[in-house]
């Protein structure tokens, strides 16, 4: 069975881009196009291997879908990968605070994408 991949970001031609990348990489991928809706996603028994989540979208920011996954104990567990436009050091910090596992800056090659998200799910706070 395929690793599933939840992208949470706002851009639709990112979300299409992301789908296209993961499922060549051997990934099963699912989008949504806002925090709200990525955690709605989120059911028990059925959750996603990894998320890889926006910090700037409109609604809910990244920083709250990270506060939320990692406040739920049926969420705390999930891999995140923060891609983020924005490189600023305080954005990398405070994610990594919130608790994401890795953080990751747009523009990206399909290479260190898939590569960072193997990485992830190889060090996924559930197999500890």
């Amino acid at each position: 069975m395929k690793p599933r991949v939840l992208v949470i970001d706002d851009d639709a031609v990112l979300r299409r881009l992301m789908t296209k990348l993961l499922g060549a990489g051997g990934y099963e991928p699912l989008t949504a196009s806002g925090g709200e809706e990525g955690l709605k996603l989120l059911v028990p028994g059925s959750l996603p291997d990894a998320i890889v989540l926006d910090l700037s979208m409109p609604g809910m920011s990244g920083f709250e879908v990270l506060q939320r996954l990692r406040g739920d104990a049926a969420t705390a567990q999930l891999p995140v990968l923060v891609l983020t436009g924005q490189a600023g050091s305080a954005d990398h910090d405070r994610s990594l605070e919130l608790g994401a596992d890795l953080f990751m800056t747009k523009p990206f090659s399909s290479f260190e994408l898939l590569d960072t998200i193997r990485v992830l799910l190889g060090s996924s706070r559930r197999a500890a």
